[in-house]
């Protein structure tokens, strides 16, 4: 499994613990959108798309199946991520 493609919006939310939203593509052949880069007490990390359950309780709705691929995914998030705060911050100063 290859991620082929991960597109990152940065959130400028002060305060707030949403850093962004990241939609990524399997194989050219599956998209996966709202994965979230969050920022907790041990640092940042992926939320992967999640819905909430009646009792108020979130549940993923996609997730990987093994530490080899959650891997990939938050490798290749991460990455995207990184790119993309440069170049905010990048065009912040132009």
């Amino acid at each position: 499994m290859n991620i082929t493609e991960v597109r990152v919006k940065i959130v400028d939310r002060p305060n707030q613990p949403l850093r962004a939203r990241a939609t990524f593509t399997i194989d050219d052949s599956f998209v996966i959108h709202d994965a979230k880069v969050m920022d907790g007490k041990g640092g940042l990390f992926i939320c992967m798309p999640s819905k909430r359950l009646s009792t108020g309780e979130r549940v993923d709705i996609a997730h990987a199946l093994n530490n080899e691929t959650r891997d990939k995914i938050t490798s290749a998030i991460f990455d995207a991520y990184e790119k993309a705060l440069a170049e905010s911050k990048n065009n912040e100063a132009n």
